[in-house]
């Protein structure tokens, strides 16, 4: 099992989307973060704690369009997740939403920290 505290090194990706046990997300640049990236008390920058965690399952293929749909109002008018941190939010979404339309699929790893486990979502043409 890989343990590191860089999900750039794990990913190969600067960056993606990350989601929490609590349904909460994150959409970020993650390339100098140590450990898992998470929004600072003021709610200004991400930052990580150095925390070293492990990838639980092997990487996936999924449809971008799985992730799109959890990310958007649904019928109920409410996302799934709760995205508190995308400093780029309407650009990312339309990026996401364009590879979704092309039938693009993102890769998903599921990361352990401690008892927790995390889900991060990665994207063609991001870094």
């Amino acid at each position: 099992m890989t343990t590191t505290n860089s999900l750039h090194e794990l990913t190969g990706h600067e960056a993606g989307l990350i989601v929490y046990e609590d349904e909460v997300a994150l959409i970020c640049n993650w390339c100098r973060v140590d450990g898992l990236p998470r929004l600072d008390p003021m709610g200004i920058t991400v930052m990580g704690f150095g925390e070293k965690f492990s990838l639980s399952t092997k990487s996936k293929k999924v449809p971008v369009k799985k992730v799109l749909a959890r990310l958007v109002d649904n019928a109920d008018g409410e996302a799934d997740w709760n995205i508190i941190y995308a400093p780029n939010f309407e650009d990312d979404i339309k990026a996401i939403a364009e590879a979704a339309e092309l039938g693009e699929k993102c890769e998903v790893w599921n990361i352990k920290d401690g008892e927790k486990t995390v889900q991060v979502f990665t994207f063609e043409g991001w870094n």
